[in-house]
């Protein structure tokens, strides 16, 4: 895939230094990958896909971009997608349990991390550690299957065998005030040193990690349009009406479950159970994390609420979101 890389010359770096981190005093801030001529085929029209051609992420990224492309696809795969903090964890354990037969004892006492890895996670594993051996694309090629894959990248940079072999995908998307504090909040435990404003613009700009969230949301609700073995939800939705989530995904997975398991598996999916379960949590990155900033407390679940963004925005800024997210939906009624 042939790419290039855009850096945004921030003049005040994004992210502060990890207080052990060697070799620099700052953390390098992430870049925007820009695909070049031939885009991949993917299932949406060419003169679409070219507007959703790029995403930022950290510069090591470079090293798995045509590793990811070239990712084999097996028709018994699960892959679930969001923009960061958009329930995407939540989603996980969900699909996860469905597809398990709900198992909250054995093996789904493992990590999500584990069980459902994350497959450019290997950049910030990479950036973190810097070791080569760091890489959960090794992971996700060595699961048993079915394999659970997360990702939060465009549809661009997928592999280009989903759209050959079809397996089930999930897409859940979060109000975007909502999801842009609280990926402020999360990137402030990775030493994101400006503040909310500063963050809230860069998240308009899309120059934030991963880049624009409303390109996000426009291109794979677009492509739940075109593609059928896709099942899209909301979080707001999710947080209304739990049950009938879980209902609408047993049928989209052709799983059946008891009445004692779907009870079962509301309460093991409850915000207080989610928040203390160490296996939702990411424990294993925490650990990485404290090597180079000890004591450090990593917070992977937060509030958990619905409509709570706006509490920390300026009316100016509420208005700038919702006018994007008017644009957006625009572009989308053209469909």
């Amino acid at each position: 895939m042939s790419f290039q890389i855009q850096s945004f010359n921030l003049p005040v770096p994004n992210f502060a230094a990890f207080p052990n981190a060697e070799n620099h005093k700052t953390r390098p801030d992430d870049v925007k990958f820009i695909l070049k001529e031939p885009l991949p085929t993917t299932p949406l029209p060419a003169e679409i896909q070219k507007r959703f051609n790029s995403v930022v992420l950290p510069e090591k990224f470079q090293y798995f971009i045509n590793e990811i492309q070239n990712l084999e696809i097996y028709e018994d795969d699960v892959w679930v997608f969001s923009f960061p903090r958009s329930g995407s964890n939540w989603t996980q354990e969900a699909v996860w349990q469905i597809c398990k037969g709900v198992d909250t004892e054995n093996e789904g006492k493992e990590t999500l991390r584990t069980r459902f890895p994350c497959i450019e996670e290997s950049s910030f594993v990479y950036e973190l550690s810097n070791n080569l051996d760091a890489r959960t694309l090794h992971v996700v090629k060595n699961l048993k299957r079915p394999r659970f894959i997360k990702t939060h990248i465009p549809i661009a940079f997928l592999p280009t065998k989903l759209w050959e072999v079809k397996p089930k995908l999930v897409y859940v998307y979060r109000e975007a005030k909502d999801a842009a504090v609280s990926w402020y909040h999360f990137l402030t435990d990775f030493l994101y040193q400006k503040t909310l404003e500063e963050f809230l613009e860069q998240y308009l700009n899309g120059e934030v990690r991963y880049g624009n969230y409303w390109d996000h949301y426009e291109q794979y609700h677009r492509l739940a349009k075109v593609y059928p073995n896709m099942k899209v939800l909301k979080y707001e939705e999710m947080k209304k009406d739990l049950k009938s989530t879980l209902l609408d995904l047993c049928t989209f997975f052709n799983k059946s479950l008891s009445n004692d398991q779907i009870e079962k598996l509301l309460h093991h999916l409850s915000f207080e159970n989610m928040k203390k379960n160490p296996a939702n949590n990411y424990c294993q990155l925490e650990d990485e994390l404290k090597k180079v900033k000890p004591g450090h407390q990593f917070r992977m679940i937060r509030q958990g609420k619905v409509n709570t963004g706006k509490e920390e925005m300026s009316a100016e800024m509420i208005e700038k979101f919702d006018a994007k997210m008017r644009d957006m939906q625009r572009n989308l009624k053209e469909l």
